[in-house]
C-alpha cells in the first residue's frame, strides 16, 4: 500500500481557513497532496493552514478568491495551474455560510441571500471552473 496515496495530487480547498476546510486541507498534505488553500475573509487563518502543512512537510500555498464570483474563481483556479505544474485533480468545496445562531423567522434577508451565494452558488462556480481541467487530465474528484 503506497503511504503517501494523493502524492503527486493538487488539491483545491475552498474555505480552508479554519475548522474543517483546514482539517482537510492539513489531512490531504499529511498523506503526500500539494494543497491550494482557498480563502475570502480569513487571510490569517489560510497563513496558519499553510503554516501547519509545511511544518509536517507538506506543500501548500493559499490563494484568495470569493467563491461567489467567477471572476475570481477562474483567477484562482488558473492561478493554482501556475503555481502546482497544470494539474489540479481534487476540489473540495468546503466553504460555506450559515446562520450561526440566528433564528430562521429572524434572519435577515441579506444574510440568507449570502448563505445560498456561497452554499449553492460557490459549489457551481468551482466545479464549472476545474472540470474542463479534470476533463483534459482524463481524471479528477469533487467533493461538495
Amino acid at each position: 500500500m503506497n503511504a503517501f496515496p494523493f502524492s503527486d495530487r493538487v488539491v483545491l480547498v475552498t474555505g480552508a481557513s479554519s475548522g474543517i476546510g483546514q482539517a482537510t486541507a492539513i489531512a490531504f498534505a499529511t498523506h503526500g497532496a500539494k494543497v491550494a488553500v482557498n480563502y475570502c475573509h480569513n487571510q490569517k487563518g489560510s497563513e496558519k493552514t499553510v503554516q501547519r502543512i509545511r511544518q509536517v512537510g507538506g506543500v501548500a500555498e493559499a490563494f484568495y478568491a470569493d467563491v461567489t464570483k467567477s471572476g475570481e474563481v477562474g483567477k484562482m483556479v488558473e492561478l493554482v495551474l501556475e503555481r502546482f505544474g497544470g494539474r489540479l485533480d481534487i476540489l473540495v468545496n468546503n466553504a460555506g455560510r450559515w446562520m450561526s445562531k440566528t433564528l430562521l423567522w429572524e434572519c435577515p434577508e441579506e444574510l440568507w441571500d449570502e448563505m445560498v451565494a456561497v452554499n449553492l452558488k460557490g459549489v457551481f462556480l468551482c466545479c464549472r471552473a476545474v472540470i474542463p481541467v479534470m476533463m483534459r487530465q482524463k481524471e479528477g474528484v469533487i467533493v461538495n
